[in-house]
C-alpha cells in the first residue's frame, strides 16, 4: 500500500532543499532554516486546526487514528506503549521519512524541519489541553522516536482541575 503522505513530503523536500541551498548562500544556513520552520509550523499549525474542526472533541484518540495514518504502507513503524483517555505514549521503530531524506542527501537538520517539526505545531493548532513530549528521534540519530501526549485537566469554575472526559 502506497503512502501519500510520505509521497507528499518527497515532493516538497525536493523544493525546499533547492529552496534552503539558494536561501543559505544569500542569507545564511540558519536564518535559511528559520524561514523554512516558520512556514512549515504554519502549515502545521492550520493542519491541526483543520483536524480540530473535524474531531471537535480533541480526543488523543484522534491523534493516535492520525500516527496511524502517517505510518500507512510502512512509512513508519510505530509501536503503541499506552493509549488512555488521558495519555497516549509511542515508540516510532522505523521512520520511512528520515530514509526518505537521507535517500535525497537532504540533511538530518533541515528534515527535522521538514517533519520532525511539525508534530508540536500540529498539535497547537489541534488542543491546547494537550501536552506533548518528544524526548528522541531518528532524525536526531537515535534508534528510535520517543513521543507522550498528555491530555491536561480543563480548570473548573472554582480553578480546581476536572479531569479529562471519557466520551
Amino acid at each position: 500500500m502506497k503512502n501519500d503522505v510520505l509521497q507528499q513530503r518527497r515532493i516538497e523536500a525536493n523544493i525546499i532543499q533547492a529552496l534552503y541551498e539558494e536561501l543559505s548562500r544569500e542569507i545564511g544556513e540558519e536564518r535559511a532554516l528559520t524561514l523554512i520552520a516558520t512556514a512549515v509550523g504554519k502549515q502545521a499549525f492550520q493542519k491541526g486546526r483543520d483536524l480540530r474542526t473535524l474531531h471537535p472533541s480533541g480526543d488523543l484518540s484522534v491523534l493516535a487514528e492520525l500516527w496511524r495514518n502517517l505510518g500507512d504502507g510502512g512509512a513508519l513503524d510505530i509501536e503503541f506503549i499506552q493509549q488512555s483517555a488521558d495519555c497516549l505514549q509511542f515508540r516510532v521503530n522505523r521512520c520511512g521519512y528520515a530514509e526518505a531524506y537521507a535517500e535525497m542527501g537532504i540533511s538530518p537538520r533541515l528534515g527535522a524541519v521538514l517533519s520532525c517539526s511539525r508534530d508540536e505545531a500540529l498539535l497547537r493548532g489541534f488542543s491546547e489541553q494537550i501536552s506533548f513530549e518528544c524526548s528522541r528521534t531518528i532524525m536526531d540519530g537515535s534508534g528510535f522516536c520517543q513521543f507522550t501526549y498528555r491530555k491536561q485537566p480543563l480548570p473548573s469554575d472554582d480553578g480546581n482541575a476536572v479531569p479529562p472526559r471519557n466520551d
